[in-house]
């Protein structure tokens, strides 16, 4: 919040006010020598009303002068800024308990996780969980049983309101053939399926 400061008047600071409605309460963003202050903490996408006062004397309780002018400025705060892609890295299985463990990078801006679950590479994918932002790695205690590599996940990084883009697939198979080998089954879908046979010889499959 910027604002231009009074050529005749006395005063030692200045005091920015802030609300989330134009005639509601007003909470102290705290004092400033200078003719400008920034806010923190608000929340995203949220309507603010700011008003300045000067003070005369910031030890005297009470020594404030009117808002500038009487004058309100309002503006609507950003959304959260988007969260990097996440990668994952690995998926490994516990053949005892048939438990899969997806492991990934760090995503910049990632507050949280969410992670989905589908049985084949171009299958539905379904969200089975949410994670905080700080764990890189979900242990899928439920995973599809009929076959151990009728698992595939993806993993998205969200900040706040604001979601990142899906992870590429990944999962037994490709963390042991390498991405470039594709397994598909009965659960992909079969346009999809079409369009990467067609990506990889360079024809028009049908």
């Amino acid at each position: 919040v910027s604002w231009t400061t009074p050529k005749e008047h006395i005063y030692s600071a200045f005091e920015v006010m802030y609300s989330t409605s134009e005639n509601g309460n007003y909470r102290s963003a705290g004092l400033t020598t200078k003719n400008k202050v920034t806010v923190n903490n608000l929340l995203s996408e949220k309507q603010y009303f700011f008003k300045v006062r000067t003070i005369t004397n910031t030890k005297e309780a009470g020594s404030y002068s009117a808002y500038a002018d009487s004058e309100i400025a309002f503006t609507t705060t950003l959304s959260q800024t988007k969260p990097a892609k996440a990668e994952i890295t690995d998926v490994t299985r516990n053949d005892k308990t048939g438990a899969q463990t997806i492991k990934w990078n760090k995503a910049a801006n990632a507050k949280s996780y969410n992670i989905y679950r589908a049985e084949g590479r171009y299958a539905e994918y379904k969200l089975i969980d949410s994670i905080d932002g700080a764990k890189t790695s979900y242990t899928d205690t439920n995973p599809n049983t009929t076959s151990k590599y009728k698992n595939y996940y993806k993993v998205q990084a969200v900040n706040g309101n604001v979601n990142g883009e899906e992870s590429e697939p990944y999962s037994l198979e490709i963390s042991k053939f390498g991405k470039n080998v594709y397994v598909f089954n009965d659960a992909d879908d079969k346009d999809a399926i079409s369009d990467k046979v067609n990506e990889i010889f360079g024809y028009q499959h049908y």
